[in-house]
């Protein structure tokens, strides 16, 4: 039995994050701050832009994802290496995106095991209950396909 894992490791900020734990503000001008939490590892701000609507997750004060363009840089980072193999996967592991979109973009994929391990429970939960997130997301973090952990990645592998 083949097995392909599939290891994305989801924007070097979280290394980044992981490793110096610093906690900054975002400008807020022209957004309208949504949500904001503080985790142990990072804030979290859900951020709508007043003049087109979209909306943006911030960690840290850094953009991390907008909805203008989220489905085409989580279609290249999930999608594309996937298409790329000679078979389909049957495990997919994904190291950090805690917003879900990596493991929505894995689970359209059939017949296939997904393991998300994220570090920041904060974000999970967040993610898991904001119903914008949870929109957005194709509630992913709910899905029942899913193996999702809130676990250090260096400590799991």
């Amino acid at each position: 039995m083949k097995t392909v894992i599939l290891l994305l490791l989801i924007i070097s900020v979280g290394l980044y994050i992981y490793m110096n734990k610093t906690k900054s503000s975002i400008c807020t001008q022209g957004l309208e701050i949504l949500h904001h939490l503080e985790s142990p590892y990072q804030t979290i701000d859900l951020a709508k832009d007043k003049k087109t609507s979209h909306i943006a997750m911030f960690l840290n004060g850094t953009i991390q994802n907008h909805t203008k363009e989220f489905n085409k840089s989580h279609y290249a980072m999930v999608d594309i290496p996937i298409k790329l193999l000679h078979s389909s996967p049957r495990n997919i592991l994904i190291l950090g995106g805690g917003d879900g979109y990596p493991a929505m973009r894995a689970l359209k994929q059939e017949n296939v095991y997904v393991k998300n391990v994220e570090i920041d429970g904060t974000l999970i939960d967040f993610v898991k209950t904001n119903p914008i997130m949870r929109e957005l997301s194709e509630d992913a973090f709910n899905d029942s396909r899913l193996d999702l952990s809130a676990t250090d990645a260096y400590k799991y592998i």
